[in-house]
């Protein structure tokens, strides 16, 4: 059965072409790396579609992910970390692994339901962990998307370029104010292995550099909304409390 829903998956991935891994979970058909023009020959032997950014157009992952929007081939889009390994249904406690057909069928209906309720960004549980999960919230609308797997509709806005380590979170607070609210499903979540390979961030990332994105994070949104992650003082993340 087809759908009326023009969507694609788009993955950039940087640096990785023997360890990708996130076109495995979605159909041949719907899914494309996004890759340098001189690593394009290494994505090949993957067997799906590599589309190459031409040598010198984008310098770090937010304006890679501002090239894939300014560049995309459907209206709306998913985009994902190419360490991707799962997504995971919360059923009586126990994390369930969706199919293939599963997640299309997932990413179909959220596509709908986000144009039915005029939201331009969808997105699910930043924690894998079954307790994180209150079985009375199974859809939040002004909780954290992030990158790891985002469902964009808006057409119009675009990833900040001098914080590409918290593009993300600031993507999400910007359609969270442009819409006043987001679709997250609490009851799926995503298994990602980003903290433990090379390659992709990892190659920019620092304690040093993520406390300066840090800074001016907090600055372009001010300190009610951004704050200093309390509960582990070891933690260089921050946190987000939106304005609703």
């Amino acid at each position: 059965m087809g759908t009326l829903i023009d969507f694609k998956v788009y993955c950039p991935s940087y640096k990785r072409p023997k360890i990708a891994v996130a076109h495995k979970l979605f159909k041949k058909e719907n899914f494309c790396y996004v890759v340098r023009e001189s690593e394009a020959n290494e994505y090949k032997y993957l067997g799906v579609e590599i589309l190459a950014i031409p040598e010198g157009a984008v310098t770090n992952i937010a304006d890679t992910r501002n090239w894939i929007l300014d560049n995309k081939t459907t209206k709306y889009l998913v985009m994902v970390d190419d360490d991707l390994k799962a997504v995971r249904w919360t059923v009586d406690r126990q994390l369930v692994d969706l199919s293939v057909d599963e997640i299309y069928h997932v990413m179909v209906n959220s596509f709908m339901m986000c144009e039915d309720a005029d939201i331009g960004l969808w997105g699910m549980n930043l924690l894998e962990d079954p307790m994180a999960y209150s079985i009375n919230k199974p859809i939040q609308f002004a909780r954290p998307i992030l990158g790891p797997f985002f469902g964009i509709l808006d057409q119009e806005l675009r990833y900040d370029e001098s914080i590409p380590l918290k593009e993300d979170y600031d993507y999400f607070l910007q359609s969270l104010r442009k819409y006043r609210r987001c679709l997250r499903f609490d009851y799926l979540s995503y298994y990602v292995d980003h903290q433990k390979l090379p390659g992709g961030c990892q190659e920019i990332r620092t304690a040093e550099k993520e406390k300066e994105q840090n800074r001016l994070f907090q600055e372009k949104w001010g300190s009610k909304i951004v704050r200093k992650n309390h509960r582990n003082k070891n933690s260089i993340n921050m946190r987000v409390f939106p304005p609703l």
